[in-house]
Order: C-alpha cells, then structure tokens, then sequence
C-alpha cells in the first residue's frame, strides 16, 4: 500500500509536468533513484521550489551543479558534460576524455569534473577544455566523489580515501593539510569562512578554517546523510537522507520543508549562500576560580 501510494503520488506528478520549469532563485533540484513501476519512467532529476512544491523533472546524470546564472550543469551517463538553461533544456553537450561522476562549479562558470583515474577537469562556462590536474588521496577507480569548490575559486574540498575530508588548491596545484584527519565523511560542503561541513552517519560536523570542530547537528531518525547543500539564507541547508529531502534552519535544527525520496544521490540549489562558522556560538569560558 505505501508504495502503491507514492506510485500514484509520482505518477500525477509527472503526467501534470508541463516540462516548461522556470528555474529561480532559491529552487532546489535533486537527482534520486526511482523504487517505484510506473510509465512512462520518470527522469531521475526534479526541480523543486524553497518550499519543495514539485516543478518539474529533467534528464540529468546523477552529478549536478547550477552556476551563477540559473544553468544546470551534469554529467550524463558518465561520460558527457551536458549544460542546461534555466527552462532546463539541453544548450550543450561535450564528451569528457574519461568516464566521471562527480561536477562541481565555481562562482565564474567554471566547471570542475573528476575522473575515475582521479583527475580533475576544468571547463569554461562555454563547455571549453581549459586544464587537468590530479588530486591525491582517492581510492581508485574514483566513483561519486563529494566535491565542492569554495567561494575563493581555488581551494577544493573532496572526499577522499576512507571518507577524509581533504582539500586542493586548484590555482597553485598543491595539496592542502586535512582540516579533521581522523574524522571520515560521506558527503562535504565549503563554508563561507573558509571550514566545511561534513556528514557522518546521521550526523553533521561544521569545521572552521582551524580545523576547530564549532558545531554538530544530528538527524536522529536517519541512518545516513548523503548530500549537502546550502540555502540561498545561508542559515538554512539542504540534507538529502536515505528516504527525505529536508530543509533545516542549521541555528536552531527546525525543519523547514521535507518530503519523501529514495535514495538520494545529488543536490544544487541555484544561488546557494553559504554559511559560515559564526552561526554556531563560541565555546562558553570558565572563569578562574580562586
């Protein structure tokens, strides 16, 4: 019967699309895989509104990132670097030089896509090849690697072997110290101030630049959190469970909106404003005792 239910649920969804979605500001999309037998089979991917209203589905890889302008960028099956417009229509295709699943895209445009062998490539807004680099620390052959670029450009987080949050300066080329080395994480996302916030299990640790553990938040009716991003207000995050899609104030752990999914696998939200570790008040002091 449940699953009768959510059958039913999709199935209007998608038969009520108008596949004319206007992507604004503050609109959520998520890849997931689909438990349910219906048909037409619905594309993975679907764009929600703030308060997770359905607005329409897309044919997207499971890796996602939207840039500064409302365009979507994916890799689909693995293998094409694909860009789609605010309206979700494919504008662009590019064949990537290795088999991929994991995008991420910096406030220029610039689209950053690793490989299964661990290398990085970097595309211009315009689909163009620029330059590859490697990032040490991954079990190879390097499969739905969490990655995100920071809100300089340069420095790159990553989930690297054994779910250590590690982190590359893609301007220099060089390797940066690990900011939690004896703490592992399935998913990650950059700060404004230059930490990041890390799932483990049903947990969510939020690390400053230090490597100061300033916050933590658990989910307790989840077994694991498996994507992470931010809200346009910065106060909020986006959570991907194994069965829900969330909306959480990170202040005061309210929720904001969810509804039900399965097996979440990727989240963006267009204008994404990322908080910082000044949410999460400091360490209270004791004072001296004479």
């Amino acid at each position: 019967m449940k699953w009768s239910r959510i059958a039913i649920a999709v199935a209007m969804s998608f038969s009520l699309c108008a596949f004319a979605a206007d992507v604004r500001r503050g609109d959520v999309f998520r890849t997931a895989s689909m438990q349910v037998i219906m048909c037409p089979t619905p594309p993975a991917g679907a764009l929600y509104s703030r308060t997770l209203d359905f607005k329409d589905y897309a044919e997207t890889g499971d890796a996602i990132a939207f840039d500064g302008v409302g365009n979507l960028y994916s890799v689909e099956l693995m293998t094409t670097f694909i860009t789609l417009d605010p309206m979700l229509h494919p504008i662009r295709r590019v064949p990537l030089a290795e088999v991929s699943s994991s995008i991420t895209v910096d406030a220029a445009g610039f689209a950053y896509i690793l490989g299964e062998s661990g290398t990085m490539y970097v595309y211009s807004p315009a689909g163009m090849f620029q330059r590859s680099f490697t990032l040490p620390n991954l079990f190879l052959p390097a499969q739905n690697v969490s990655i995100d670029i920071a809100n300089d450009g340069c420095t790159l987080f990553y989930v690297g072997a054994a779910g250590a949050a590690s982190r590359f300066n893609a301007c220099s080329g060089v390797a940066l110290p690990a900011l939690a080395p004896d703490e592992h994480f399935l998913a990650i996302r950059a700060l404004a101030d230059g930490g990041f916030v890390g799932s483990s299990g049903n947990e969510l640790h939020f690390y400053d630049s230090s490597g100061r553990l300033a916050g933590q938040i658990s989910l307790p009716n989840t077994d694991h959190i498996a994507a992470l991003a931010f809200d346009v207000d910065p106060d909020y995050l986006w959570i991907g469970t194994e069965n829900q899609l969330l909306r959480m104030n990170i202040r005061d752990h309210s929720i904001a909106a969810k509804t039900n999914f399965i097996a979440p696998h990727h989240l963006a939200v267009y204008g994404e404003s990322r908080a910082s570790t000044a949410v999460f008040p400091p360490p209270k002091r004791h004072g001296a005792r004479h």
